[in-house]
């Protein structure tokens, strides 16, 4: 059954007769035909006209998906224009104060390192320590001048100790690992529209 265009009834008419609900039943009818119809068509092109030339938006489809006249921000030149490279990058919004004149320019890195320079030197000095060793737990039969074994119940010892002092010297400390700088992501296309 094909769409046919609904019978018009005068608005806030009576619905009496017969051929008054017909008329409704009937629009009904087609009106479900037609949402079958229309769910049955492969969906049209979006229309993206209302984003702005120049805008880059995330893209979540593959990159041979884009619509005409949208591509990725790679840095390639396409329809005349040479588009930002944003592979790997996030965008930083520019301080009102900053103007156009920062406008595309980059910074960040993907890992660091934090260096540690050598400590001050606190002229002259010593350290000091102390410790207790853990238990022994070994027993050792010691022979006596009886013939008779003697055995070294467990114990442990007490240590107290201040090493010289070394003069004015400083310790180095080494840098630490790469490590990544990246927080929690996801990954998608930066993509603009230039026509």
């Amino acid at each position: 059954m094909s769409y046919t265009t609904p019978t018009t009834l005068a608005q806030g008419a009576t619905v009496k007769a017969a051929s008054d609900w017909n008329v409704l039943v009937n629009n009904l009818i087609n009106l479900n035909t037609r949402l079958i119809d229309l769910e049955k068509e492969a969906p049209g092109e979006p229309d993206f006209s209302s984003f702005p030339i120049g805008v880059v938006v995330p893209y979540t489809k593959p990159a041979a998906t884009l619509p005409e006249g949208w591509y990725v921000c790679d840095g390639g030149t396409y329809e005349g224009v040479t588009v930002p490279d944003m592979r790997e990058k996030t965008v930083l919004g520019i301080a009102s104060d900053e103007g156009d004149g920062n406008l595309l320019e980059t910074g960040g890195s993907k890992t660091h390192d934090h260096q540690n320079p050598n400590t001050a030197s606190s002229g002259s000095h010593s350290h000091s320590a102390s410790g207790t060793t853990g238990a022994a737990t070994t027993r050792i039969n010691v022979p006596t001048g009886t013939g008779t074994l003697v055995a070294a119940p467990e114990h442990n010892h007490t240590l107290n100790f201040t090493t010289g002092s070394g003069g004015g010297h400083s310790h180095s400390v080494g840098d630490t690992e790469s490590a990544n700088n990246m927080p929690p992501n996801l990954k998608a296309y930066w993509v603009i529209r230039l026509s």
